[in-house]
């Protein structure tokens, strides 16, 4: 069982009832959990992209509202979410040729048949997929240069990376990887919240961090890199609402053995 969420944007609310009443047929049959959310208008739907939100991974969009029109939307989001799937809903099979100007999947044509949007959203579906194991994929690893050839480090085993004269050098738990890449250019394809600089020639992977020292962050295998005055305060304050968090959890899970759940 996967679960989606779902925007369902027109401006009539008797076909957006609809809509997720078939929503609800689709769930039991297709095992399936969509997170609904209705729209009234194209402008409800834009004002969160434009607070830089990409909060669904499927809309289903009618063409003809009001100011901005489905397919004008469309085309706006497009611009920040090559993710998201789109099936637009119109009175008239005509609109169709927007479809493919934005990439959707799709049309449905009112009065929508409960067959028709199954159909849509088991491509959407597969979309979705396919996008999310693509990205989750790129994101897994680091793709550099080493010996004029290119390899791809798996980024959950990097320890930390450094600069060295003009080369970088990415430590891994597999061993040492000596790149041309510079040091800003292999942080723009790092999970910043994961991947932090300690150091104006240092970047470290957190979540390999033992411990943090005033000029030094500790590794495993008494791995150590020089830190800067610079950062210290803020990764020595992750690193204590790391161990609070930690200790928080324990005593809920000591807490949990003592009152087992009835």
């Amino acid at each position: 069982m996967y679960s989606y969420s779902v925007a369902v944007v027109d401006d009539e609310p008797e076909f957006r009832r609809r809509i997720v009443e078939m929503f609800t047929a689709y769930q039991s049959e297709s095992a399936n959990q969509l997170s609904i959310q209705e729209f009234g208008s194209a402008e409800e739907l834009l004002k969160l992209y434009r607070e830089g939100m990409h909060p669904f991974q499927i809309l289903i969009l009618d063409v003809e509202m009001g100011s901005i029109n489905g397919a004008e939307a469309a085309k706006e989001i497009r611009k920040t979410d090559k993710m998201v799937s789109i099936i637009f809903v119109t009175n008239y099979p005509s609109y169709a040729i927007d479809a493919f100007d934005v990439d959707a999947v799709g049309y449905l044509v009112k009065p929508v048949e409960y067959v028709q949007l199954k159909a849509r959203m088991a491509k959407a579906i597969i979309d979705v997929d396919y996008l999310y194991d693509r990205f989750t994929a790129d994101s897994r690893y680091l793709t550099v240069m080493v010996n004029y050839r290119e390899i791809s480090i798996e980024i959950s085993g990097i320890y930390y990376i450094e600069k060295r004269r003009n080369q970088c050098i990415i430590h891994t738990v597999d061993g040492e990887y000596a790149c041309y890449d510079t040091l800003s250019q292999i942080y723009e394809h790092l999970d910043h919240p994961r991947f932090v600089y300690c150091h104006q020639g240092y970047i470290i992977n957190f979540n390999r961090v033992k411990s943090i020292r005033q000029n030094q962050v500790c590794f495993s295998s008494h791995m150590e890199v020089p830190m800067s005055r610079k950062y210290y305060a803020q990764l020595r304050q992750r690193m204590m609402e790391r161990v609070n968090h930690a200790r928080e959890r324990k005593l809920l899970e000591e807490s949990m053995q003592f009152y087992p759940a009835k």
